[in-house]
């Protein structure tokens, strides 16, 4: 039998594998950062947005602005503006019916790899299909097969399950900066996917938990346990 995996515990583990350990080993479960908590708070308003509140013409830009405000607790409002500038040409040429992405916050299972992820939405423009993540940080140059690794995850998923409409694209869109880093999706890196999803798990059974620094690590619950 294989061990389950998610997403984030794969990037978590690929990131720093003693930091794996100490949250899905021991179960030692920290408190949440400032930017977990906005990450949760603006992906919850962003997928509200998709599931009703953007797809009325009726309702102005203004409007749109002010309701996902008070949706996300009158926080992060420069976000919330810059994702609807992101959508507005959808609202524009599109119309309500074309406006929703054809899927949004989706949870798929690949029993024989024991994968789970959860896509944040799938748009689609004619005849291509876009897997979008959503980041509230900065877009960091040079983080690209990062960013790839993790896509190339949902495509899998995506692609499993919605055959007849398979992601030809993949993008991360950043809100705090309204970038879109997106590209065709890329046939080596779904192999490398496969082959370090392996390795992970291999690396993951054989109890390799060592630690992995980074200047991230100062942002880290554990610091102190690996610095004190």
């Amino acid at each position: 039998m294989k061990m389950r995996l998610s997403k984030s515990k794969l990037m978590t583990y690929d990131q720093c594998p003693l930091r794996y350990k100490f949250e899905v080993v021991d179960g030692i479960r920290g408190e949440a950062s400032p930017q977990m908590i906005k990450g949760s708070k603006l992906h919850s308003v962003f997928e509200n947005f998709h599931k009703g509140i953007g797809s009325s013409k009726s309702i102005n830009r203004s409007d749109l602005v002010e309701r996902m405000n008070k949706l996300g607790g009158g926080e992060y409002l420069d976000h919330l503006k810059n994702f609807i500038d992101f959508n507005e040409f959808i609202l524009k040429n599109g119309g309500p019916l074309n406006f929703t992405p054809i899927a949004v916050e989706k949870k798929y299972y690949d029993e024989e790899l024991d994968v789970v992820g959860v896509i944040d939405a799938i748009y689609q423009f004619g005849d291509s299909v876009l897997i979008l993540d959503y980041k509230t940080g900065n877009h960091r140059p040079g983080y690209e097969s990062s960013y790839r690794f993790e896509l190339a995850i949902y495509k899998m998923l995506w692609d499993k399950f919605n055959p007849e409409k398979k992601a030809t694209h993949w993008g991360i869109y950043f809100s705090k900066t309204n970038y879109l880093w997106k590209e065709k999706f890329k046939s080596v890196s779904m192999k490398a996917m496969y082959k370090k999803i392996e390795r992970l798990r291999e690396k993951i059974e054989n109890g390799e938990y060592e630690p992995k620094y980074s200047p991230l690590c100062r942002y880290c619950f554990f610091y102190d346990k690996c610095f004190g």
